[in-house]
């Protein structure tokens, strides 16, 4: 049985700033993952269940060029829809 956890599966990226649209902004991304559970009962037994972790993006770095924080970034990048 393999376990993979969060630190093995996250990616680092550079996105472009939202305000002055140089590659500047550090995010870790973590992609998305499935968990299977299987349970065993008198009535249903081979059950199975899963869930579904979303992808998370972690912004790490606010832009050096026009000077905006990590919080304006991800604030921007979630009214805009990419978070």
């Amino acid at each position: 049985m393999i376990i993979m956890t969060y630190e093995m599966m996250k990616n680092y990226d550079m996105w472009d700033c939202p305000f002055c649209g140089q590659n500047t902004i550090s995010v870790i991304h973590f992609p998305k993952s499935v968990s299977i559970k299987r349970s065993r009962t008198a009535s249903l037994p081979g059950s199975k269940g899963f869930h579904v972790n979303p992808d998370v993006y972690i912004v790490t770095s606010g832009c050096s060029k026009c000077g905006k924080t990590s919080e304006e970034v991800e604030k921007k990048f979630k009214d805009d829809g990419f978070l």
